[in-house]
C-alpha cells in the first residue's frame, strides 16, 4: 500500500502485541524498511499513549470490525489524545480453533473478546455449551491453552496457527468466522505539531461532533447539513456521553468532496462542536 510521505521516514511502528496477532500483521504491511522497528504495546490505548509521547513513531489500531462492529475504546481515546488519522487499512480476518480434543467436549475457549463476537454462530452450532475466557490478545488465548490443553480450546488467527508447527497439531477447525467476509479496518495514527495542517483533498475525514444540548431534530440538523454538500457518509456512530447523563455525541467518517471546507464552516455557523480527527487515504 503506498503511504504519506511523512510515514515513510518513521522509526517506530507501535501495535499490539505480542508478535502474532491481527494488529502486527497490519503492522508488517506498512513497514517499509529494516530500519523500521515494529514495537509492541500491553494494550490498544498504550499503543496509542505511546504514539502520543514519540514523534518518530506511528501506531496501528483497529477501529471497527465488519461482523462485531466498533472499538469504541480506540475512538475515545483518539479524541483524547488528540491524535491525528493517516491512513486506514482493512485486512481480512480468518481464525482458527486449537483443541486437544473434540469441539463438543471442549469446557473453555481462550478467546479476546472481539474475536468472540466474531464467531458465535459457529459456537453456537458446535460448542454450545463452551464458557469464554477472555484474554488480552488473540496470541495470549494460544499461550494460555499451551499451558492446560484438557478440555479447553483457543481461538487464534489462521496466520498464526499455520505459522507455528506446534499449533498445528491442534487446529480443530479453520475459517470459523461467521462470515466469509470478515474485514477490520485499522487507523494508522501520529502525533501532531504545531505546524499540522488537516488536508480535504484526502479520500476521507474523520470527526467527533458534541452537541450541548439535546433538542428535536438534533440528528436530522447535523445530517441535514452533509445532505445539502453532497457529502457520503461512511460511517455514524453515537456514543454516550460521558458529562451529561443520556446525551450522546456522535463519530463520523465520510468521503471528502470539493465543498468538505465550506459543509465544515456551515458546521460551525449552526454551532456544532466537532473535532476533526484526521484526513486520510484508505486502502483500496
Amino acid at each position: 500500500m503506498t503511504l504519506p510521505k511523512q510515514l515513510e521516514t518513521i522509526q517506530r511502528i507501535y501495535t499490539l502485541g505480542p508478535p502474532g496477532t491481527f494488529s502486527e500483521y497490519a503492522a508488517s504491511q506498512i513497514k517499509k524498511n529494516e530500519k523500521q522497528e515494529i514495537c509492541y504495546a500491553v494494550s490498544l490505548v498504550d499503543v496509542l499513549e505511546k504514539t502520543k509521547q514519540d514523534k518518530h513513531a506511528i501506531g496501528i489500531v483497529p477501529v471497527e470490525n465488519s461482523t462485531a462492529g466498533s472499538v469504541l475504546i480506540v475512538w475515545k481515546h483518539l479524541v483524547k489524545l488528540g491524535l491525528a488519522i493517516e491512513q486506514e487499512l482493512i485486512l481480512p480476518i480468518q481464525f482458527t480453533i486449537l483443541a486437544e480434543t473434540a469441539l463438543a467436549d471442549v469446557k473453555n475457549l481462550y478467546c479476546h473478546n472481539m474475536a468472540y463476537e466474531q464467531v458465535r454462530e459457529f459456537l453456537t452450532k458446535y460448542m454450545p455449551s463452551v464458557e469464554p475466557k477472555f484474554c488480552k490478545s488473540n496470541v495470549s488465548a494460544a499461550k494460555h491453552f499451551m499451558g492446560n490443553q484438557k478440555e479447553q480450546a483457543a481461538l487464534i488467527p489462521r496466520h498464526l496457527s499455520r505459522q507455528n508447527r506446534i499449533y498445528q497439531q491442534y487446529i480443530k477447525a479453520e475459517d470459523v468466522q461467521d462470515s466469509k467476509h470478515n474485514k477490520t479496518r485499522f487507523f494508522v495514527v501520529m502525533k501532531k505539531d504545531e505546524a499540522y495542517q488537516f488536508d480535504f483533498t484526502r479520500n476521507k475525514t474523520s470527526l467527533f461532533v458534541r452537541f450541548e444540548e439535546d433538542h428535536p431534530s438534533l440528528l436530522f440538523s447535523l445530517l441535514e447539513i452533509f445532505h445539502i454538500y453532497d457529502i457520503n457518509l461512511s460511517y455514524l456512530h453515537s456514543v454516550a456521553s460521558a458529562v451529561k447523563l443520556w446525551k450522546y455525541n456522535f463519530f463520523i467518517d465520510f468521503y471528502n468532496n470539493q465543498y468538505t471546507q465550506e459543509c465544515l464552516t456551515m458546521l460551525q455557523k449552526k454551532n456544532i462542536n466537532f473535532t476533526i480527527l484526521g484526513c486520510y487515504d484508505f486502502d483500496k
